[in-house]
């Protein structure tokens, strides 16, 4: 009987594949006991040791909303190409939805920060010679956020806003 397994790998698509089974709401039922999660990292002289029972592996997506959930982001226009490609991402690509249509629904105070992240959205930065710099929205990055997060609940996902700001503390502690 298999007591323990190590893997190392540098190879990512590998990593992945095999932790496949170990997702969280996805578990195996073939597989018993507990699985460790082991992040090696050198640095100068020495090596930092991540241990987790959580992959630790973050997806393009996720160091999006980690940006656009920080503290501190760097620039208004930054912030505003972030939240862009989440919109594009999770309503257009992944669900197919019309976005003005929540639009039609925020409050009349909101309405003028969701057009300028609209229009950000439709304005472009899709190629790398993207020599344009272009946003409506010059104002406080927390309403901007305040408008972001009511989107997501006006559009009816809450859940999947609620679950990637739960998935960003995760993988900041």
């Amino acid at each position: 009987m298999i007591k323990q397994v190590v893997l190392l790998t540098h190879n990512l698509f590998f990593y992945l594949n095999l932790i496949e089974p170990y997702k969280e709401g996805r578990r195996n039922k073939n597989v018993k006991g507990n699985v460790n999660f082991i992040h090696l990292k050198r640095a100068d002289i020495k090596t930092i040791i991540r241990q987790s029972n959580e992959n630790m592996i973050e997806s393009s997506y996720e160091l999006l909303w980690s940006y656009v959930l920080s503290a501190d982001p760097i620039h208004a226009q930054i912030l505003l190409n972030t939240m862009r490609r989440i919109l594009d991402d999770f309503f257009d690509t992944f669900l197919g939805t019309d976005k003005w249509s929540v639009y039609d629904n925020m409050s009349e105070k909101d309405k003028p920060l969701c057009r300028a992240l609209l229009s950000n959205v439709n304005a472009g930065s899709h190629s790398i010679p993207d020599d344009f710099n272009f946003g409506d929205w010059d104002g406080k990055v927390d309403d901007l956020k305040r408008v972001f997060k009511e989107f997501f609940r006006i559009a009816g996902y809450p859940k999947h806003y609620e679950a990637m700001e739960l998935r960003t503390k995760k993988l900041e502690s």
